[in-house]
Parts: structure tokens; sequence; C-alpha cells
């Protein structure tokens, strides 16, 4: 993931950094002072010696303490991502790595005060750091915490440490601070977790009454996936009429009655479902913005509703209506990346499907989904367009030309 012009990018092979284009080696130190710990040559060596820091906390670079200069040394040479925080105003100074953690704050987030950058994450984060600030280094693993870095509040997972370094002093100049990104492995588990608990439980059911009841108080355990669920059973008494309708028979995270969970449904009162597209469906219906129905209605365990959510035909063998309807919100505060890069010889999975998934999963509905692959021919890019991509790009990939692609995505 990446930070360009407001666009968020994800890459099928790996995360890339859009303005990674390094600028002109010969970028003067504007002081003309000392510099060479940041001869490195990396993008964020580049962008730190290319600065003014004069009227930062931290002073012109010239100015800088030793110990600091190695600091920053040592943590522009890794690969792995690392922020030094320094000083009093808790300035932060990372490297290419931690760039990518920074999301749409980056640059700004360079020299920012670190406890004004992470303020959204400091219930999960606050007391560590205090912790480094008087000498005790920590270490945390899968941390949950919640971080405004893509213009909006997104759940993340970290492991990471903050150890405290000492300067000429003795005392503590500032901290360590490197972190690895563990949210893809973390919320794929919970979600894995939560069909294998899900199916586990309906094997021990012997009634619908039980179904019903099962469903609503495993998922409920995973609200942070599915902040709200509605689950309707037919009427008995319409169940043979062309327009059955479904009572509400369990729910959770939301409030019966509320406007998106009304006591009956049906095709002449949908109360803003699918209804009519429920009863010959065989898949999940997707229901985007959701919130432009619902306002700000609290779902769930964030204070903001979701945005997006399914409407989920349950059926069994010779019915032609479903025996059940659910209704299950998609979290709010998941990555939503703008624009998605995709191969089509993918292994295991091809692009093509990578596409359709992708176009049935809330955070990605709306995303741009551009095609760079070595087919070229007319019937491959038909195909791509119908399993859902927005542009097919022949490699070898004219980068003039996804340059143009992607700066109309931006104006739009």
């Amino acid at each position: 993931m990446s930070s360009h012009s407001g666009i968020t990018y994800l890459t099928s092979h790996n995360v890339m950094n859009s303005d990674s284009a390094r600028a002109p080696a010969s970028v003067p130190d504007q002081r003309g002072g000392d510099a060479s710990f940041l001869d490195g040559g990396s993008d964020m060596a580049i962008l730190i010696r290319s600065l003014d820091w004069t009227n930062s906390p931290l002073g012109p670079i010239e100015g800088w303490p030793q110990s600091l200069r190695t600091t920053v040394s040592l943590c522009l040479a890794s690969s792995f991502p690392i922020n030094i925080i320094w000083g009093p105003r808790n300035v932060q100074i990372y490297n290419d790595g931690y760039r990518i953690v920074c999301g749409e704050k980056h640059p700004a987030s360079l020299g920012m005060d670190y406890k004004e950058c992470r303020a959204s994450a400091w219930p999960a984060i606050g007391d560590p750091f205090e912790r480094a600030r008087n000498g005790e280094t920590s270490f945390l693993e899968n941390v949950r915490m919640f971080l405004f870095r893509n213009g909006y509040l997104e759940e993340t997972f970290f492991t990471f440490s903050l150890s405290p370094i000492r300067d000429e002093t003795g005392g503590i100049g500032g901290l360590f601070h490197p972190v690895t990104e563990t949210t893809a492995t973390m919320v794929g588990e919970r979600r894995t977790r939560a069909v294998r608990d899900l199916t586990a439980r309906l094997a021990q059911a012997t009634t619908t009454d039980e179904v019903f009841r099962l469903t609503v108080d495993t998922l409920a355990a995973f609200e942070f996936d599915v902040p709200f669920m509605l689950l309707y059973e037919p009427d008995p008494a319409t169940v043979d009429q062309p327009a059955p309708q479904y009572r509400l028979h369990g729910h959770h995270g939301i409030d019966s009655g509320a406007t998106f969970a009304p006591p009956v449904l049906s095709i002449d009162q949908p109360g803003g479902w699918p209804v009519a597209e429920l009863m010959h469906a065989m898949t999940a219906i997707q229901v985007p913005r959701l919130r432009d129905r619902i306002g700000m209605q609290r779902c769930g365990p964030y204070d903001e509703a979701p945005d997006a959510a399914f409407a989920v035909p349950i059926r069994r063998h010779g019915t032609d209506a479903p025996v059940a309807i659910m209704m299950a919100g998609a979290s709010s505060r998941t990555l939503r990346p703008d624009v998605c890069l995709l191969d089509i010889g993918l292994p295991g999975m091809d692009g093509n499907a990578l596409a359709l998934r992708l176009r049935q999963q809330p955070e990605t509905a709306r995303t741009v989904l551009i095609a760079v692959t070595g087919y070229g021919k007319e019937r491959e890019r038909l195909a791509a367009l119908d399993a859902g991509f927005d542009h097919h790009l022949v490699k070898p990939v004219d980068f003039q030309r996804l340059a143009e692609v992607l700066e109309t995505i931006r104006a739009a």
C-alpha cells in the first residue's frame, strides 16, 4: 500500500510506494554542513537531506548530536520499518519501510510529533511509549489499534518495540521504534475462526430455532467483522403466497425496529433491503452506500455505521423462496484501497477470478481495478472487463499510459 496524490495503491505481487522514484542524487545539502550520514541514497535519506530543518525542534542538520546522526544512519540503512522518535517534542524520522506504514500522512508525517501523528492509536501505544521514555523497553505482539492514515479510521495490528536511545548526556534522547504490520494475518485468522466456529456449532443444531440462535450467538463474538446481523424467517401464513413475508427472528448489533431492522420484510415492504432480488438470487447481494440511507445510526462496536452490507438468501433444495434471509453488516474500519493493480496470470486463482471476488467485497467493491497482463487479445480484454476490471494494460506496460490512467482516477 502506498500514497500518492490522495490515491492508495495495492498490487498483486508486492507492496509498492508510488512516490518511490528517487529525487536526483545531486540534491545538495541546503545548509552546506556535514550531512554525510545521509549519503546512503535511499528515498528517505534524499528527502530528509533536501528539507530545511532549521525551524524544526531538531534545528539544522549540521547541529544534530552524534547520537541522533548515528541512529538515523542505522535506521535508513535498514529495510525493516523503523521510526526514530527524538527529543522532548517527539520528532519522528523514519526509513523507506516505515513510510508505507504512514499511508497518506507521508510526507507530512516526517518531522511531526509522534504523539500527534498516532493520536488515534494512543489507547494502545500510549503506555509502552511512556515506559520507554522512562527507560524501559517494551515489546508487544499483534497489538490492535486504529490508525487514521488514509482518510478514515482503519483497524490494524502491529508487532513493535519501543526502546530508549541514550544521548551524549547519558539521558534518554529519543526512542527506537521498529514495527511489523500484521493486519492481514490477524484479520484473516479471525475471519477463518468465525467460519470454523459457526460450522462447528451449527452441526449441533436439531431445530430451526437452534440454527437461528446459534448463528446469532456465534457471530456476535465477531462483531469487528460483522458489526450487525439480522435473521429473518418466513411467515407461515404467507409462505405459499407469490410475495411471502419474513419476520425478524434474531438480531445483533442493531436494535429491532431501527431504520434498517424492520420487524417484517416483504417485496411490498423491503425496508431498504433488496427483497425482490433475494427471492430469485442464489448468492449474496451487496448493499453499498448504507450510510446514505441510515445516516450515522450506530451499529455494532463502532461509533460510525457500516457503509456496506450483504443480503444473503438461505435456500433449501426443492423450495422456490429462501427459507431464511440474513442481512450482515461489513466493517467500516478495513482497508479500502482506491486502486488495485493485478496480473491475470496468477498462481492458484487467476486475476479474473480475483477481480470477481474483489467486486463482492464491500471494502473493494468500488476500487478501480487495473489489469496489467501479457494476455493482450481482444477476447482476453473483454473477459477481463467482464470480470470487473476497469482498465486493461498489456505488458510491457507503457508507464506513460499507466500514469495517465492514475491521473484520471485521481482527478475523478
